[in-house]
């Protein structure tokens, strides 16, 4: 009996298109089976474009764990509360003009942008600091972003603002 190695994927393939309609040629090309047509290639405009390098952004403990509360840390543009909501840190249509009334910088891009991790941590910042203040507490700044300017007076904000602190360890 003859023991034989283990079949590569490589060999698979190979094999497997060989037995279908075409033949390696040798140089990484394939050529027509004898006797078969093959199927049409779609024709494309370009080439795929490579996808975008991963963005390198610094947050603040305190942003890394408003990212979490929001949306686990998933990035794009991410629609939330009823459509109310949009991209990582589901920043809300108001809450991005207020920021933009804050930083008239933010207004060179549109909302959608918000989509983008670095671009809504600069919203998020600009609403916190407008609404909050510089010098408030962590919990504060949570609980505006989550309930709006006077969002730490809410009871509403409570439960988020203990999803923020057990992510912050506090």
């Amino acid at each position: 009996m003859t023991i034989r190695p283990p079949l590569t994927v490589a060999a698979f393939a190979a094999g497997f298109a060989a037995a279908l309609l075409i033949l390696p040629d040798g140089n990484g090309e394939t050529l027509p089976r004898p006797g078969c047509t093959p199927p049409p290639v779609a024709a494309t405009s370009a080439p795929t474009p490579p996808p975008a390098p991963v963005q390198r952004v610094t947050m603040s403990p305190l942003e890394d764990a408003v990212w979490s509360v929001e949306t686990s840390r998933r990035l794009g543009a991410i629609v939330g509360d009823g459509g109310r909501s949009l991209g990582p840190l589901q920043c809300g249509r108001l809450a991005y003009l207020d920021a933009c009334e804050h930083d008239p910088t933010l207004s060179a891009r549109p909302y959608e942008d918000v989509a983008d991790l670095a671009y809504a941590l600069r919203v998020f910042r600009a609403y916190v600091d407008r609404w909050a203040g510089p010098d408030a507490d962590d919990m504060t700044k949570a609980r505006i972003w989550n309930g709006g300017p006077r969002g730490d007076r809410k009871s509403a904000t409570l439960a988020y603002a203990a999803k923020v602190r057990d992510i912050l360890g506090r």
